[in-house]
């Protein structure tokens, strides 16, 4: 994959994220640097919630 790919599908990780967590910002998801991981550990921090809850739920919206 290129760089390029990697950017656009983080990109629209980034934006279907948001449509699930309203509250999250731009630079709470930066802060991940691109690793859907550590977006999932700010996530479930953030909500409060576990980060196998929040897995979940991405896995549920196909994200």
């Amino acid at each position: 994959m290129t760089n390029n790919n990697n950017n656009s599908n983080w990109e629209e990780f980034k934006l279907k994220v948001k449509k699930i967590w309203h509250d999250l910002t731009d630079e709470d998801l930066e802060e991940a640097e691109g690793d859907k991981n550590r977006a999932s550990e700010k996530i479930a921090k953030k909500y409060g919630l576990s980060r196998e809850e929040v897995d979940h739920r991405l896995d549920e919206k196909d994200i």
